[in-house]
């Protein structure tokens, strides 16, 4: 979740690219943005969401990392689209 969307920001394709590279992140690495966030307690996920930034698993290659961050951007420097992130994965295979 977009961490603007806490915010009140309204929902965009900006905001599913930044899911996007959160889920690509957990995908990669098995480990979320801001670390294990408690699963019942949604006030306490949520402040830290707000109050940290999102942290980058040192196991990612360079290139993954580079995509990661891409999506997590601000929004107007984020891919454009889902299609130009799956483009840009299929890129990282080998």
């Amino acid at each position: 979740l977009d961490p603007s969307l806490l915010l009140g920001e309204p929902p965009s394709r900006a905001t599913d690219i930044w899911a996007l590279g959160a889920t690509l992140h957990r995908a990669l690495s098995g480990r979320g943005l801001y670390g294990e966030l408690p699963e019942n307690q949604p006030l306490l996920a949520i402040r830290r969401v707000q109050t940290s930034p999102p942290t980058m698993d040192p196991s990612l290659t360079a290139d993954e990392a580079e995509l990661v961050l891409a999506c997590l951007s601000p929004a107007d420097r984020r891919p454009a689209t889902a299609a130009e992130v799956a483009d840009r994965i299929a890129a990282l295979r080998p």
